[in-house]
């Protein structure tokens, strides 16, 4: 049995499976391509299943709604990018039109999924009280700007408490994190360290540089551009400008933390 007929059975693709699991297995493939495009469609064509990663991958379209699912399939689109178009294969080269819309659709989600993000931060710093401003001499005088001083009081006997039964469990806490450091995990159960190389790389970036490289080849670059409207184009140009810009905002803000820490 193929592997396109294993992933449609029941057991793996159908029913009893949700989207959102079909999901995590096109963009597990989508890695694949961004990190080996040419492998990843070799072992895609062996198994008979590259037109059905395709058509269940333009399906799943809704069911990427984060901007760490969209930054994952628009890697993978963007690197099939990277082989010359004589060497993909014709379902591809029929599709490259199509490919081209999805991703400058991707660009702009992304990019508004980053702006509501921002948005929140922001919003939240605004909500954090003033540590050295007016407030902090309530503090100091063993009050809060947010409770009478009797409640402050009580807050500050039942921290105490806690401090004490957190003595008493501190060695079996010591042996605890021992073990979980040793394991690579964390006490709530994730990953004590996440660290991808595609964490690295800016997606909308990445496919602005593939285009620049693909006006080597101006027939392919042409053909690829003319899947958009003028509007469009202008628009997935003024996006590259935008992710470039905050690439930058990005690398100064890096700059600032590792120049404090370091002084």
């Amino acid at each position: 049995m193929c592997i396109r007929d294993r992933v449609s059975t029941q057991s793996t693709w159908g029913s009893t499976r949700s989207n959102a699991f079909k999901a995590i297995a096109v963009e597990i493939i989508a890695m694949g391509l961004w990190y080996n495009p040419r492998l990843a469609l070799v072992l895609l064509e062996q198994k008979d299943a590259l037109q059905f990663f395709f058509e269940s991958w333009y399906t799943l379209l809704p069911s990427f709604k984060y901007d760490f699912n969209k930054k994952r399939i628009l890697l993978g689109l963007a690197s099939l990018l990277h082989i010359p178009i004589q060497e993909l294969p014709q379902l591809i080269i029929n599709a490259l039109q199509n490919l081209m819309r999805e991703m400058f659709k991707l660009t702009s989600q992304i990019l508004e999924i980053r702006e509501k993000d921002q948005s929140s931060q922001d919003e939240e710093a605004l909500e954090v009280p003033d540590a050295e401003g007016a407030n902090q001499g309530d503090w100091k005088n063993g009050t809060s700007p947010f409770m009478d001083k009797d409640e402050y009081k009580k807050l500050q006997v039942a921290k105490l408490a806690a401090a004490d039964d957190e003595d008493e469990m501190e060695d079996d806490d010591e042996d605890d994190e021992d073990f979980e450091e040793e394991n690579g995990i964390l006490s709530g159960g994730g990953a004590l360290l996440y660290d991808s190389p595609i964490e690295k790389l800016d997606e909308i970036a990445f496919l602005s540089e593939t285009l620049e490289a693909l006006k080597a080849t101006p027939e392919v670059y042409e053909q690829l551009l003319t899947a958009l409207s003028p509007e469009d184009r202008v628009q997935l140009y003024r996006n590259f400008e935008i992710a470039h810009e905050q690439q930058v905002e990005r690398a100064r803000k890096i700059a600032e933390e590792q120049a404090s820490t370091s002084a």
